[in-house]
């Protein structure tokens, strides 16, 4: 079955992610962070840049790997889909969309933080000189 429900970004880690074990075992580790993104908007816009801040998760071993190898500003390409956890808070219903993250790649060399302005199109002309 094909799934239109798939998501790539590309952006800096926002804070360190919090590694929490949800029961016994290493398939029971789950990671919840931010990363987030930002783009340059075309030339005439009011504001230069935009900004877009994506909460995440990665569940199982790969939730231990991601949490001790990643750290704040470091640029990571996260791919997945949505998911909507929901539930209720007294009367009151409450949801919260994320990323659940099925594989990741660094961008920049692991630990090494890249500077939160820098865009995507900045690195890549970078990276090409």
């Amino acid at each position: 079955m094909v799934s239109i429900n798939q998501i790539q970004i590309t952006g800096n880690i926002t804070a360190a992610p919090e590694l929490k074990a949800i029961g016994q075992g290493e398939e029971q580790l789950v990671v919840e962070g931010t990363v987030i993104h930002n783009w340059r908007l075309p030339e005439g816009a009011t504001t230069a840049e935009k900004r877009a801040i994506l909460p995440f998760k990665i569940y199982g071993a790969p939730a231990r790997r991601f949490a001790e190898s990643v750290s704040p500003k470091v640029n990571v390409l996260l791919a997945g889909h949505l998911e909507t956890d929901e539930w209720k808070n007294g009367d009151q219903p409450r949801s919260r969309t994320f990323l659940l993250v099925r594989s990741f790649q660094y961008n920049s060399p692991k630990g090494e933080p890249v500077d939160a302005g820098e865009t995507s199109q900045a690195k890549a002309k970078t990276k090409t000189k």
